[in-house]
């Protein structure tokens, strides 16, 4: 049986059981040891931590110095709300619907941010605008204890919201840039529409949002034997019997994000794409539900759109 489907019904097994996100989490961490922060990992998420930036400064109406800052999707490394703090963020709120922080993980995060400033290689990625932040972030680093998560963030003005973002939003006010880095695919598509009809309400014409989409299966991340377009095989109901809440992917193509934005009242105002290789999706054979789409909005595997209300 291939390794992605095994893998699948494992996730879905433990979904449904008492305390599933705990279990998940110590699988990944201590068995199959894929949450143990890598340097490749630390070093893409920063280039996407200054992208973020620079296209809040690029495209915004009126940028602020001291800006604040929504991220979708806080998931196990804070690390874009950490960068986004080391960039002159005022105030960064990062709401997720379940709390994946743990003190280790945020400990591995913090020495990361340390050792590369002791190296001098943060402030080539990012655009550091206070030393003092630095230093306060390399003293919480040098704890040795990391108890709570939550209220060590909060030292960095990043505040970590568990809710539902729909529910919770009317309490934030005003935001100045909205971002979510690999997080849309696994949204349903109609939970997306209700988020971005809540984030315009938050969103003033000076706001900017922007999202980074992978758009591959993420099943062929572990398993090298399929192609990132493997999930594009099968209809929405057969689809059903892999997916779980553990590891949710809603297979939706760029032309689908674009729709979603432009249906809830959001004008794009750049995207940026990355294209797989086409003799991959020539392996396999399309479920109609994708026959319709033209080639090349298949091909893409990830998307990067910022856009800001009408």
């Amino acid at each position: 049986m291939p390794t992605w489907i095994i893998k699948a019904f494992l996730q879905k097994v433990i979904s449904y059981l008492p305390y599933s996100e705990s279990i998940n989490y110590y699988c990944q961490r201590y068995v199959t040891k894929g949450l143990n922060l890598q340097e490749a990992y630390f070093a893409r998420k920063l280039t996407e931590c200054q992208h973020f930036y620079h296209d809040y400064g690029k495209y915004g109406k009126q940028p602020r110095k001291s800006f604040n800052v929504l991220e979708l999707g806080t998931g196990w490394h804070p690390i874009i709300p950490i960068g986004l703090y080391l960039c002159g963020a005022e105030e960064i709120f990062t709401i997720d619907i379940v709390n994946h922080l743990r003190p280790e993980s945020l400990k591995e995060v913090l020495v990361f941010f340390s050792d590369w400033a002791e190296r001098g290689q943060l402030s080539k990625l990012l655009p550091i605008k206070d030393e003092t932040r630095i230093a306060r972030l390399q003293s919480l680093a040098m704890q040795k204890n990391v108890t709570d998560p939550r209220q060590l963030l909060q030292r960095l003005n990043i505040k970590v919201v568990i809710a539902d973002v729909c529910r919770w939003a009317g309490s934030l006010g005003r935001v100045d840039l909205i971002v979510s880095n690999d997080v849309l695919q696994h949204i349903p598509p109609q939970v997306i529409s209700d988020i971005f009809n809540t984030l315009r309400n938050m969103a003033s014409d000076t706001s900017i949002m922007i999202h980074n989409i992978n758009m591959i299966d993420h099943y062929s991340l572990t398993d090298k034997n399929i192609a990132p377009f493997n999930f594009l095989q099968y209809s929405d109901n057969y689809w059903k019997i892999y997916n779980n809440s553990l590891h949710y992917q809603n297979r939706l193509r760029m032309s689908d994000y674009s729709n979603i934005h432009n249906k809830t009242g959001w004008k794009i105002l750049s995207t940026e794409i990355m294209k797989g290789n086409i003799a991959d999706i020539d392996k396999i054979k399309l479920n109609n539900k994708f026959t319709a789409y033209p080639k090349e909005d298949l091909l893409i595997i990830r998307g990067w759109i910022v856009s800001k209300i009408k």
